[in-house]
């Protein structure tokens, strides 16, 4: 319930898309009793959480977020002044049997269903607060993205630079940078924060 509508819905969609990449060699994962009914399923739970979250009926969520594209699906939209709005989408996935799989995917059902949420976590809220959490710059931020947190902390490897260490010690996946701290992570240049905007007071 502390959650944004964005943030539900995004999270059932990472859900399914999961559970549609592992079994879409299957020969009949497009069956309706196969991912059609894992799709109703979380579905219906999405809309009676919205339902229960904003104390309305199933079917007002329906009016008030179904959008028919190339398939029938849930968007919530979050408009931002002078920007592309974010956009959250359950649904829209076709799926058909792909043979050669979809690769190598970073997929644990216990991290996308259930983590701690809170103001502070709120993926939206830090998008909308355009504040670097490495340098603390003002403006437009981008979400910096790894693959696990375990891969931060292997033992052997070169020590933690500043990014890294911020993302372990918060136990998040994302951080929220600027541009420029974004391009120099990515070419290995990051120095760290300034003094006056130190790790120990932005450690959540």
């Amino acid at each position: 319930m502390d959650d944004t509508d964005h943030t539900i819905v995004s999270r059932y969609q990472s859900v399914m898309r999961g559970l549609y990449n592992y079994y879409c060699m299957a020969t009949n994962v497009g069956k309706k009793t196969r991912m059609g009914y894992i799709k109703w399923v979380l579905e219906t739970s999405l809309t009676k959480t919205l339902a229960h979250k904003h104390k309305c009926s199933v079917n007002s969520v329906y009016e008030k977020y179904k959008v028919v594209l190339d398939r029938s699906m849930l968007q919530v939209v979050v408009p931002r002044p002078g920007k592309e709005p974010l956009v959250a989408v359950f649904g829209g996935i076709p799926f058909t049997r792909n043979p050669k799989g979809l690769g190598s995917v970073d997929f644990s059902f216990g991290q996308a269903w259930s983590f701690n949420a809170s103001q502070r976590s709120e993926v939206v809220q830090r998008l909308l607060a355009e504040e670097c959490e490495l340098c603390g710059a003002k403006g437009p931020v981008v979400m910096h993205h790894i693959r696990k947190l375990a891969d931060l902390d292997k033992p052997g490897r070169r020590p933690k630079a500043e990014w890294q260490r911020i993302m372990y010690a918060r136990k998040r996946k994302t951080l929220a940078v600027c541009g420029d701290c974004h391009q120099k992570i990515h070419a290995g240049k990051h120095a760290g924060p300034s003094t006056r905007y130190s790790l120990e007071s932005r450690v959540r």
